[in-house]
């Protein structure tokens, strides 16, 4: 059995650079498994409504509401941030499937050589954030559905 939760994070409309960050810390609601225990990431999905190149990024994730930086600007994650970071799933450029109108990525934890647990916070959140690598143009406000599952 698995539970399916999906996330729009919001964008900024301007012009991204290389190393950007996409979505800046969003929460994922639901994440936290029974008695605080870490639930086994399963897949990741990114629908791309937008359709723009399709651009090698990062998707981070954390444990907690902490700031890696500023959206549309280089990541600045303290260092006592950085220890809430869960995992960090690379996406190649070539990861992206052209939909036409759109482009998808899909990845699993077999994908990224780990089963990544995920731990919630006492709101029973978990957080993600995405860092461009490519260069990745512009995007709409709600141009990203980021769907994530997990084993329960």
């Amino acid at each position: 059995m698995s539970s399916i939760l999906t996330v729009v994070p919001v964008l900024d409309t301007n012009l991204y650079a290389a190393g950007d960050i996409i979505a800046a810390t969003t929460a994922i609601n639901g994440v936290g498994g029974a008695g605080g225990q870490a639930r086994k990431l399963k897949s990741i999905s990114i629908l791309d409504k937008a359709d723009q190149a399709a651009c090698a990024m990062n998707l981070i994730l954390l444990r907690s509401n902490v700031s890696i930086g500023t959206a549309n600007s280089a990541p600045n994650i303290s260092d006592a941030n950085a220890d809430y970071i869960e995992g960090i799933i690379p996406i190649n450029a070539s990861d992206w499937v052209d939909l036409g109108g759109s482009k998808r990525v899909d990845k699993t934890s077999t994908d990224v050589g780990l089963p990544l647990g995920v731990r919630g916070d006492s709101s029973n959140k978990a957080y993600f954030a995405i860092v461009a690598v490519g260069t990745p143009g512009t995007y709409a406000a709600d141009s990203f559905t980021v769907t994530f599952e997990f084993e329960d």
